[in-house]
């Protein structure tokens, strides 16, 4: 369930490889050094320590980037049985929308019997490691969904919201570059990404 968060980027993926849960990551990176804002190493650190543990990143390098496991960065995760009575795999029962999607539940995990219907709960266990590697993302048989928000990165006003740092106004440290979501692989493999870019309004409004 959705608490104060100012966006949301889902995905609805059905794996044709397989893929192991330590394998897959979400995060951001960025093709150029950034210019980055007095205390940004507190904000990192406070983002690491409050919002997201698993989250490892490197913002000072000369191609920044952060980057978590899925599994516990992804506010909700939803695996649904694809209906495939004739062998088809494009045959499919899309799962409920998400805004009616209040408990987060992953189905039939390996190596465990341990029953997922807290985020938190979920979100906890997959910080570590070796329960990462205990669980396989299926192949062909399962649609994951994952809605991934939260009330720290207000697109509207181009701020960052902190816990215990206020709010920061990203616009004066915006060189250009997009911001990027990227789902994907520890090799490199992509999955899925989004992008949100930025144009500057001209006279003509465009």
């Amino acid at each position: 369930k959705r608490t104060n968060a100012l966006f949301s980027i889902q995905f609805d993926l059905i794996f044709k490889t397989p893929i192991n849960g330590d394998d897959l990551i979400l995060g951001n990176d960025f093709d150029s050094k950034l210019r980055l804002p007095p205390g940004s190493n507190l904000a990192l650190s406070i983002v690491k320590y409050f919002i997201d543990p698993g989250l490892e990143a490197d913002i000072s390098s000369e191609r920044p980037w952060a980057f978590g496991p899925a599994l516990s960065s992804v506010n909700i995760i939803k695996s649904t049985p694809i209906q495939n009575s004739d062998g088809n795999q494009d045959l499919i029962q899309h799962p409920e929308s998400f805004p009616t999607i209040e408990i987060p539940v992953i189905e039939s995990l390996k190596s465990t019997s341990m029953s997922f219907t807290q985020e938190a709960v979920r979100r906890k266990w997959f910080l570590t490691k070796s329960n990462r590697k205990a669980f396989d993302f299926a192949m062909n048989s399962q649609m994951y969904s994952f809605d991934f928000f939260n009330g720290y990165l207000d697109f509207n006003k181009f701020a960052l919201k902190l816990p215990g740092w206020g709010n920061l106004n990203v616009m004066p440290f915006w060189d250009g570059q997009p911001l990027r979501y990227i789902l994907k692989t520890r090799d490199g493999t992509l999955v899925a990404v989004v992008v949100f870019e930025l144009f500057e309004k001209t006279e003509n409004g465009i």
